[in-house]
């Protein structure tokens, strides 16, 4: 995989498989830790306690589906990042209590840190995967610290960009979030708030 958006696809593909429906992807960028954090948060089927032991295999797979070559790639990215990745679940009765999370640590310094590439076309392919889920899409860049001798106080400027789709189809009412129209906006909404984050604005 060439940039983070598809390894982002990718795991965002198993929560759809885990019939989750709701999906949070969840990004920051902390220029003052030197820390990248991508976390992946789901209520779908969740995995058990003794699957938890065998999931970044790459060979590994449960009866119904296989769940460890994305993990594994997502794991090793990591690694090679000078960071790790934790997976945390919990299997419960009811969605409120369902809970799959991923999480992801690297360094942003790291020769090995890949580009974010195309965030905007992976949000839009798992819209059009399944509009049913509600999709919920976070980012932050924490910038270095700046230090300003007409004040008193100094401040780390922090950027951030959110999408949630569940607002979005309570605005759209009638019209499906998948509609031609809405994706075109969409694809340039995302595409612009992410680049307006990244230039400070």
């Amino acid at each position: 995989m060439n940039d983070i958006s598809l390894y982002l696809l990718d795991l965002a593909q198993n929560s759809y498989e885990a019939h989750a429906s709701e999906i949070k992807i969840i990004i920051e960028e902390n220029e003052i830790k030197k820390k990248l954090i991508i976390k992946i948060e789901d209520n779908g089927d969740g995995i058990s306690k003794q699957d938890l032991k065998n999931v970044i295999n790459p060979f590994f797979s449960t009866k119904h589906k296989e769940i460890g070559l994305g993990l594994s790639l997502f794991s090793d990215l990591c690694q090679l990042c000078d960071g790790k990745m934790e997976i945390t679940s919990t299997r419960g009765t009811s969605i409120e209590t369902k809970k799959t999370i991923i999480t992801g640590y690297m360094n942003l310094d790291s020769i090995n840190l890949l580009d974010f590439g195309k965030i905007e076309d992976t949000i839009i392919s798992l819209i059009l995967m399944n509009p049913n889920v509600d999709l919920y899409y976070s980012h932050t860049i924490i910038k270095r610290l700046i230090k300003d001798d007409n004040k008193s106080s100094n401040m780390n400027p922090k950027y951030s960009f959110v999408l949630d789709c569940k607002q979005i189809k309570r605005i759209l009412k009638d019209i499906p979030i998948q509609d031609y129209k809405v994706l075109q906006w969409l694809k340039k909404y995302i595409k612009n708030g992410i680049e307006k984050m990244k230039e400070g604005l």
